[in-house]
């Protein structure tokens, strides 16, 4: 089956707060996948986030808070199973004020239930512009992954919004005033699968997460077993 990217959007925070908020265009379709992902370059250490719809909390991934330290800043990866009446305006609210970003987008698969599969975090210096030492193996083919990356000198600056590197594609919201971006990759293959964007500066030190999810497989564990027995008439269900 498979994934289509419905909608996405972002905001810079230029002025120090404790919130991080964007809102989409339509409400997202319930069933969908809602990834919430934030940035901020001010927060070197004991930076934690909490994120929400106003009605629903969105659930963090594995790694969530990463801290990269000073230079490249702290990391959150957020997502949704979008319930019927999900908000369209995702808030993500730090324990400290901060200046950065946040990006959401919507995906959609007609197969069975959207699940989260895993992620990844890491620090890495960059093979000259290209941001790429951040990997994850998918769990089965065919996944969507998510990832955000930032770094302590230059700038992301691609794939921009929409555009393409290689197997990815940019988010929405594209390349941000703070120097990170976000990217997808809708059905990756199996095997160990690196991120890429490509910096404005030459060997940085840089940092980032990536987020996976697959379709519900389904279990059988628990299934009924139905057994046939012999007919036997000296038994009746009235005794």
């Amino acid at each position: 089956m498979a994934w289509v990217h419905v909608q996405g959007t972002g905001a810079d925070i230029n002025v120090a707060n404790a919130t991080f908020a964007a809102t989409f265009a339509s409400t997202p379709t319930a069933g969908n996948i809602v990834i919430a992902a934030f940035y901020s370059g001010s927060i070197a250490s004991g930076g934690t986030i909490t994120c929400s719809d106003g009605t629903n909390t969105y659930t963090p991934s594995a790694s969530t808070p990463f801290t990269a330290g000073v230079g490249i800043g702290t990391f959150g990866l957020f997502y949704l199973k979008a319930p019927s009446g999900a908000g369209k305006t995702i808030t993500g609210t730090w324990n400290t004020t901060a200046t950065g970003c946040i990006y959401i987008d919507e995906f959609s698969n007609t197969g069975s239930g959207i699940v989260y599969d895993k992620d990844n975090s890491g620090t890495f210096t960059n093979t000259g512009t290209t941001f790429n030492g951040l990997t994850l193996t998918p769990t089965v083919t065919g996944e969507l992954l998510y990832a955000l990356g930032g770094t302590d000198l230059g700038s992301l600056t691609a794939p921009t919004s929409g555009g393409t590197l290689g197997i990815w594609t940019g988010a929405a919201f594209g390349p941000e005033t703070h120097g990170a971006d976000a990217e997808y990759v809708l059905g990756a293959s199996t095997g160990s699968q690196a991120v890429n964007f490509t910096d404005s500066s030459s060997g940085d030190s840089s940092a980032g997460m990536i987020i996976a999810f697959k379709l519900f497989a389904g279990d059988d564990t628990y299934a009924p077993t139905f057994v046939s027995l012999p007919f036997d008439p000296t038994i009746s269900v009235w005794q």
